[in-house]
């Protein structure tokens, strides 16, 4: 099985925590409102948000696992389609729009890592637009290496193919620095914005993936370049 080593430092792993608190603390205070609801009412279902929650904090934890405690991540196939149906009801915006050239599902990945991405990067792009309708999200097959990334991390250049992950959004980043300086820096402070694109950038080191931003005309785009591995 193919492993990648995990290049991230002590110091970037407790960065990675933070995603307890960024990201999984207001999914458990919703799915411990539906669990009241149960045992109040009797209701044995969860809704599909509920179910959403769910899922996305059991991810999020086991990517926080993975990226803090392993120093190598095993790679395989994604059995699940990368769940982003799950990822769109965690975070309530059911309404964006897919177009998906390449099947996620035949891509080899540490999956959960991935999950926990695209979830941010999809989280970002919903919370910069006045609606989900405004959100598309797209993946295709690219050939040779996207030398227009404006975030490359180290061992990318060993890889020639591509699968090209794209979050268009309406909105742009505010234009008093470089675009790169939003994806390549250090981390934010408690409270501060800027947490999700710093973890995007901590996971396209483990990955190798490049990351490019396009903003301009009143649109976004996030691209997360994901290498297509050998199997062996």
């Amino acid at each position: 099985m193919l492993q990648l080593t995990n290049p991230l430092t002590d110091a970037e792993r407790k960065q990675v925590v933070r995603l307890i608190d960024h990201d999984m603390g207001n999914s458990l205070n919703i799915v411990n409102q539906y669990i009241h609801h149960i045992v109040e009412y009797g209701k044995k279902e969860l809704s599909p948000i509920a179910q959403g929650k769910v899922k996305a904090t059991f991810f999020i934890g086991l990517a926080i696992h993975d990226l803090v405690l392993k120093d190598k991540l095993d790679v395989w196939k994604c059995y699940y389609n990368i769940e982003l149906e799950d990822i769109l009801n965690s975070i309530d915006c059911q309404r964006v729009k897919f177009n998906f050239n390449y099947n996620p599902k035949e891509l080899v990945t540490p999956e959960k890592v991935l999950l926990a991405t695209m979830w941010s990067i999809i989280k970002n792009a919903h919370n910069a637009s006045e609606t989900a309708e405004n959100v598309l999200v797209t993946s295709r097959y690219y050939e040779g290496f996207p030398k227009q990334a404006l975030y490359i991390p180290d061992g990318a250049r060993e890889f020639k193919d591509f699968v090209a992950f794209e979050v268009h959004n309406q909105g742009e980043f505010p234009k008093a620095k470089p675009l790169r300086e939003y994806i390549d820096k250090e981390a934010p402070a408690l409270n501060q914005e800027g947490f999700g694109l710093y973890f995007v950038k901590l996971a396209s080191k483990v990955l190798r993936a490049p990351v490019n931003i396009k903003s301009e005309d009143g649109r976004t785009c996030v691209s997360f370049y994901h290498p297509i591995y050998p199997e062996k």
